[in-house]
Parts: structure tokens; C-alpha cells; sequence
């Protein structure tokens, strides 16, 4: 028996309210936002449970106290890739 794989999520994280307009973005934007990124050698985490409880979030809507440790790796995650 084939266990289907689950669906791939990608989720980005904003630290600060800003003047930029956030929205949803087409899977095409999201390639594009995703190729530049590694080109200016801005830090990917992969760990798709985390992806799964921050996808679950609203547009817009600031992480829930119950996912802050959540949304700590990500960040520590990054903040050590930048330093190597």
C-alpha cells in the first residue's frame, strides 16, 4: 500500500509591521520570492511540522503565545545560518 505524501507548505514570517501591504501569493510569486532570497543568501529552514502549525494561521495574524517556541526555531534557524 502507497501512503500518499503530504502536500509541501511554505509559510514566511514578518518580524515587524511595516508600510508594506501583505497578502497571499500565487505558488509562481512564491518561487520567484523564493529564488531571490537564495540568491542573496537569505537562510532557508526546512521542518515541514512547523510549516503545518504556521500555515494554520491567518493572513495577517500574529503568532499565537502557544507557537512562539515554533517560531523561535525558525528565526534561531535563520539567525545561525546568516552567521555562517
Amino acid at each position: 500500500m502507497n501512503t500518499p505524501l503530504p502536500a509541501q507548505r511554505r509559510v514566511s514570517l514578518r518580524l515587524a509591521s511595516g508600510g508594506a501591504e501583505v497578502g497571499a501569493m500565487p505558488p509562481e510569486s512564491l518561487e520567484i520570492l523564493l529564488a531571490r532570497a537564495q540568491a542573496l543568501g537569505v537562510p532557508l529552514h526546512h521542518d515541514p511540522q512547523i510549516a503545518a502549525l504556521l500555515a494554520a494561521l491567518r493572513l495577517r495574524d500574529d503568532v499565537p503565545v502557544l507557537l512562539y517556541a515554533a517560531a523561535a526555531s525558525v528565526l534561531a534557524a535563520v539567525y545561525d545560518a546568516a552567521e555562517e
